[in-house]
């Protein structure tokens, strides 16, 4: 699972994914209540699941690494959606 990615990236990227998927699923519900026009859930769900694994799998940048580098973080064990 994302072994190309270091911790702590590894772990904070996987919380960002389903921070974004709760927001995201918040955003469809605020609209259709509004009458707003939405895609077709199997086509938003699709669409949103293709870009989180783009988001998850995108190679870490050298500027990432570098900043990471020399930090004493610790290993982030689980997971905590704020």
């Amino acid at each position: 699972m994302l072994p190309d990615i270091p911790e702590p990236l590894r772990t904070h990227r996987i919380s960002r994914a389903m921070t974004f998927w709760v927001h995201a699923s918040s955003d469809r519900e605020r609209a259709r209540q509004h009458g707003s026009p939405i895609l077709p859930f199997a086509v938003e769900v699709s669409d949103l699941l293709d870009g989180l694994i783009g988001f998850l799998e995108a190679p870490v940048s050298a500027d990432a690494l570098s900043a990471l580098d020399g930090t004493d973080l610790p290993v982030m064990s689980r997971l905590v959606v704020p």
